[in-house]
């Protein structure tokens, strides 16, 4: 065998351990192909094939992360309420949640905050029509609100 010949099995046998070890990641292979026959000799070939994906972004994304407590002002005692409760967004009971009732409920937040509200309440409002019906808000909790928003335990 001349050093060609070497060279070329190589770089083959090179290419289809590459291949097996990064196909699974889907960015780049190299193959590769070495033959001999009486007539011509030893021939061989080598292919290389690049491929690049983008990364897969989620729709389920966390986004609030909302403690809320209900406190009484008489015994000062507060226990912890469930965020993802329809009814406790809707303050006036129409059904619908306005920017009207997220004044209400965050009434004593900081108004640095009022961002977060707004932002919050664009999320849940699919259809942009400045209220929250009780379909959009089934169908957009999960994707609103983080896993242990929901979840409640004694504070």
């Amino acid at each position: 065998m001349n050093s060609l010949t070497l060279i070329i099995l190589s770089i083959c046998l090179l290419g289809t351990l590459t291949e097996c070890k990064r196909r699974r990641k889907g960015k780049w292979r190299v193959a590769g192909d070495l033959s001999y026959t009486r007539d011509s000799g030893w021939a061989g070939k080598l292919g290389v094939s690049l491929s690049w994906r983008r990364k897969k972004r989620s729709t389920n994304e966390e986004v609030f992360d909302v403690k809320m407590y209900m406190v009484n002002t008489n015994t000062g005692s507060r226990f912890k309420v469930n965020p993802c409760d329809f009814a406790l967004y809707d303050q006036d009971d129409d059904l619908d949640v306005t920017m009207a009732d997220f004044d209400i409920l965050f009434s004593d937040v900081d108004k640095t905050k009022h961002v977060l509200e707004e932002q919050l309440f664009t999320e849940l409002d699919a259809d942009n029509d400045k209220k929250i019906s009780v379909t959009e808000f089934e169908e957009k909790r999960g994707l609103v609100f983080s896993k242990n928003t929901c979840v409640i335990n004694a504070a």
